[in-house]
């Protein structure tokens, strides 16, 4: 059997539960006896991660991802995180995050002195719960005075979350009542990828909720629960996000266990 590091995640306090997700952790209590793969998957939103060991490495903030990397864990695994809430993390970077869709950049890079005492105070933190309190008090001294996330992004989110990604670009903009082009640049400027690809990772994501949730669900149904045209168009699309097809990623979660994160409950 495969020893497989543990993944936790972490809600953020009530100030800041409108621009972080969560903050997750995954870590080893030995070192693991052989690489265990962890295949990240696109989600629309941005982290900031930490690789913790004797030391810290400098921290990195990882952009929206258009397709999936997939990480080996190796040795002892001990690695902490913040997740943002999609349209969220523009605000606290200062930057239009098309900049780094698909690209991992060193958070010291964007705030040096800051970057560099968080990465100090995570190396002396004593616990998982300590380090989630410390990145919880950070980010809110770093929010004072800045604004929440645009309201026309959050609004535009958040009609494409409800429908599990089912909204064509037109029906977003004649559910928002934001016009083509202005949703291109707000979902540029505050997400980092744009309105259609949004749909399509959200799309996506329900995919790999239904067949997380029921893994011996079919492949026609599958395409059809999850909104897609035909079993095809479901295959191509996870190969475009997931960089396998779908079988290939059943068996993945068969065979390791552990990929990313469990995403929510399908209908």
């Amino acid at each position: 059997m495969i020893q497989r590091p543990t993944y936790r995640e972490f809600p953020p306090s009530a100030a800041l539960a409108g621009v972080v997700g969560c903050y997750w952790s995954i870590s080893s209590d030995a070192a693991l006896r052989e690489a265990v793969p962890c295949r990240v998957m696109p989600d629309g939103c941005l982290d900031f991660v930490w690789t913790i060991g004797d030391s810290v490495r400098r921290g990195i903030v990882v952009g929206a991802m258009t397709r999936a990397t997939v990480v080996q864990l190796e040795s002892r695994v001990d690695v902490m995180g913040v997740r943002f809430r999609p349209g969220a993390a523009g605000v606290l970077l200062g930057l239009p995050l098309c900049e780094i869709t698909d690209q991992a950049i060193a958070l010291g890079d964007l705030w040096s002195r800051d970057g560099a005492r968080i990465d100090a105070d995570l190396a002396e933190a004593p616990s998982i719960a300590a380090r989630v309190s410390l990145l919880d008090r950070f980010l809110s001294v770093r929010l004072r005075g800045v604004s929440a996330r645009d309201r026309l992004v959050a609004r535009a989110i958040d009609a494409v979350q409800s429908s599990r990604g089912l909204l064509s670009v037109d029906g977003l903009a004649a559910s928002t009542g934001l016009g083509g082009r202005q949703l291109e640049r707000l979902f540029a400027v505050g997400v980092g990828i744009g309105p259609k690809a949004f749909c399509r990772v959200a799309r996506f994501r329900n995919a790999i909720s239904i067949l997380t949730h029921r893994p011996s669900v079919g492949w026609t149904t599958l395409a059809c629960d999850a909104g897609y045209f035909d079993q095809s168009h479901l295959i191509r699309e996870f190969k475009q996000f997931a960089g396998v097809a779908p079988g290939e990623y059943r068996r993945e979660l068969h065979d390791v266990g552990f990929v990313q994160y469990d995403p929510p409950s399908a209908r």
